[in-house]
């Protein structure tokens, strides 16, 4: 095979790689409503979901950050290695959120995986400053795995995991 050959092959791959990509986007299915969403919609959902959290997050207002969670004995939570509930996660993260004077949150990766109509995972690579009431600057390396789940004609974060570890450069 020729370079020409090569280069339109790779160009016509290419192309179906991106239509189906498009395609996939906006592949329908119905809600348990019987509507008709797309995977696009879906995703739109999720992210204003996951944009919730995080900007309450950074605001620390974790009643609003927590809003969009499954509070029921369903809920599954890891967190560098130890396994929360609904109750444990809210207790942590209240003592977390009682030290600092500012957090901000940079995904750099979001990948939003929608397996049907009903379940989703939502995977966010980025980095966390955290600024303690005392001052002194943080950088984490913080990667999150979101699980949800449709409750109730609405998404809800059902479980999921973070891990974190010191960036090891100064702020």
């Amino acid at each position: 095979m020729n370079l020409k050959s090569r280069q339109t092959l790779i160009l016509i791959l290419l192309n179906v790689f991106l239509l189906s990509a498009c395609n996939d986007r906006n592949t329908q299915s119905q809600d348990s409503n019987g509507q008709n969403v797309t995977k696009g919609q879906i995703q739109d959902s999720l992210n204003s979901i996951v944009q919730v959290v995080f900007k309450n997050s950074e605001q620390l207002n974790l009643e609003m950050a927590l809003t969009p969670f499954l509070t029921t004995n369903d809920f599954f939570f890891i967190s560098n290695g130890q396994r929360l509930t609904f109750q444990t996660l809210k207790k942590s993260e209240s003592e977390y959120f009682s030290g600092l004077k500012k957090q901000s949150f940079n995904f750099t990766y979001k990948n939003f995986d929608i397996i049907n109509q009903d379940n989703a995972i939502v995977n966010l690579v980025g980095t966390l400053i955290a600024i303690p009431k005392d001052g002194h600057n943080q950088k984490y390396n913080i990667a999150e795995t979101i699980i949800f789940k449709r409750v109730n004609s609405g998404w809800k974060i059902v479980g999921g995991h973070e891990s974190y570890v010191s960036d090891s450069t100064k702020q």
